[in-house]
């Protein structure tokens, strides 16, 4: 009997780390909602541009039109500060010349290999918020992400991690829309060299910063 039970303990020892190590393994890594206190850190600017195949500013000289909905939907022309540098927080987000943002969908994006401290994601859903796991990693770590960006007519709030400019909406009247910063905080034991979105149709993705000290 006395053998049995110490099976038995061995066996739900075994289980409650097995188990233990899936939650870790598994656990979901929500928005820290800290930019404002983002003191000394540097910038890395992950480039994007190759993915980018939607365009949300109006540019007066562009050949491209601008539709980020699909139904009409755009930022007005002027509306972007000179250098087309959005400020958030302590850095700032230039806006590509062209198509600007893509749509989530599965992309995969190999980063420059480093230990992160943080990563900045820059956009916004449209007909509703989007949400969606989103993966950073390296060939033997993954970290899932939470990622849940508002609806860009949802602009009004005057938070930090937000901008807005003048829109045109899908009846054609003159509105207001905006963009968004969303932040994590990473696990610093492990270097990520690259970065997976989910398939989110209606979310927007137009700039990625990975913080370090």
């Amino acid at each position: 009997m006395e053998c049995l039970k110490n099976v038995a303990k061995e066996e739900r020892k075994l289980i409650k780390n097995v188990l233990g190590e899936a939650i870790i393994k598994d656990r979901i890594i929500r928005v820290s909602n800290k930019i404002a206190e983002d003191i000394g850190f540097k910038y890395l600017d992950v480039d994007i541009s190759g993915l980018f195949d939607n365009k949300a500013f109006y540019d007066m000289d562009s050949d491209i039109c601008a539709d980020m909905t699909g139904n009409g939907e755009y930022f007005q022309d002027g509306v972007l500060p000179d250098g087309r540098a959005i400020p958030i927080g302590r850095t700032e987000f230039c806006i590509n010349v062209g198509y600007e943002n893509f749509a989530c969908n599965n992309q995969f994006i190999n980063v420059k290999p480093g230990i992160y401290k943080k990563i900045y994601i820059f956009g916004c859903a449209e007909w509703g918020s989007g949400c969606g796991k989103l993966k950073v990693g390296n060939d033997h770590y993954v970290n899932t992400l939470w990622l849940e960006l508002p609806d860009w007519f949802f602009c009004k709030m005057n938070r930090i991690n937000e901008w807005s400019g003048k829109s045109i909406d899908y009846e054609k009247y003159e509105g207001e829309r905006g963009l968004f910063c969303i932040d994590y905080e990473l696990n610093e034991k492990e270097i990520i060299s690259w970065i997976k979105f989910p398939s989110v149709s209606n979310m927007h993705i137009f700039g990625i910063k990975l913080l370090y000290k």
